[in-house]
C-alpha cells in the first residue's frame, strides 16, 4: 500500500508540474525557476490531500460549496504571486475570500 501510495504521489504531482509548466508557456504565470514550481507542486499537493479533512472539522458550518470556495482562493491566492496580468485578470472570479 505503501508502494500504490508513493506512486499515486509521484504521479499527481507530475500532473500538477505539467499543468504549472502549461499554464507558463501559455502566458498566465511568470516562473523562471524550477524550485518556484517545486514549491507550487509541492503547496496545492498538501492543500488537495488534506482539504476534505480539514474542512469536516474547521469549516463544517460552511455549505460544501463554501467550504471548496475557500480552498481554491487558497490556492488562487498562492498563486496570485506569479501571475501574469492576464493571469490576474482570469483569476479574480475565483477569488471568493
Amino acid at each position: 500500500m505503501s508502494g500504490r501510495y508513493k506512486k499515486t504521489q509521484r504521479d499527481r504531482n507530475a500532473t500538477l508540474r505539467s499543468n504549472l509548466k502549461t499554464l507558463v508557456k501559455s502566458g498566465y504565470l511568470k516562473i523562471n525557476d524550477e524550485k518556484e514550481i517545486e514549491y507550487l507542486v509541492s503547496t496545492i499537493a498538501l492543500i488537495a490531500r488534506f482539504w476534505i479533512s480539514e474542512a469536516a472539522v474547521s469549516f463544517r458550518h460552511l455549505k460544501p460549496e463554501e467550504q471548496i470556495g475557500h480552498y481554491v482562493s487558497m490556492i488562487g491566492r498562492l498563486l496570485l504571486h506569479f501571475l501574469s496580468a492576464n493571469g490576474k485578470k482570469q483569476l479574480q472570479k475565483y477569488l471568493t475570500v
